[in-house]
């Protein structure tokens, strides 16, 4: 919830009841109770990493949240390990089936396509964090550590997805070998 609450905040200043609002738009209709968002809001900035400004409109009052950098860069954090969490699931279920997932195909360039979409998938969550605030260049550098670390990790799938298509071409080609001998 703290990372939802980030990412909506990095697009624009909003109030508690855009926030929810958001949510239930984002997410087909999922709506948490204000109960549980405003002392997420409170946490935030209590740390530091949103602003609050009080803002009477039409007679009413409202708090305005903003991100604050800070924010952007625990935003990045977040999304950095949701992005981990999802590659991580999306091999764990991919490899041993699921509801919403295959069973694991049979030949190998099945295996390398489904190592293939999970890196594309990877990259398309990445891609689109934001880049770490240049005020903290320490937290910026970790952060620019840990994407390095991730797209290493990817390319090594990658790698892995291209052996798994060498090696069944090398079997096509070998049974296409014993067929013709028939």
């Amino acid at each position: 919830m703290r990372g939802i609450i980030l990412a909506l905040l990095a697009d624009r200043p909003r109030y508690g009841y855009e926030i929810l609002h958001a949510m239930s738009e984002a997410s087909d209709g999922w709506r948490p109770s204000p109960g549980t968002i405003y002392p997420i809001l409170h946490d935030l900035y209590e740390h530091g990493l949103i602003t609050k400004k009080e803002d009477d409109k039409e007679g009413r009052r409202r708090i305005i949240y903003k991100l604050r950098s800070k924010g952007r860069v625990d935003l990045e954090n977040t999304a950095l390990q949701h992005a981990r969490f999802v590659v991580i699931m999306r091999n764990i279920l991919g490899e041993h089936g699921g509801p919403h997932f295959p069973h694991p195909p049979a030949l190998n360039v099945d295996k390398a396509l489904a190592k293939l979409e999970h890196t594309k998938l990877f990259f398309n969550e990445v891609t689109f964090l934001p880049d770490a605030a240049a005020s903290d260049s320490q937290k910026g550098i970790a952060l620019l550590q840990n994407r390095l670390q991730l797209l290493e990790n990817h390319e090594k799938m990658i790698n892995q997805a291209i052996r798994l298509v060498k090696k069944e071409i090398q079997h096509l080609k070998k049974e296409s070998r014993e067929l013709t001998k028939e």
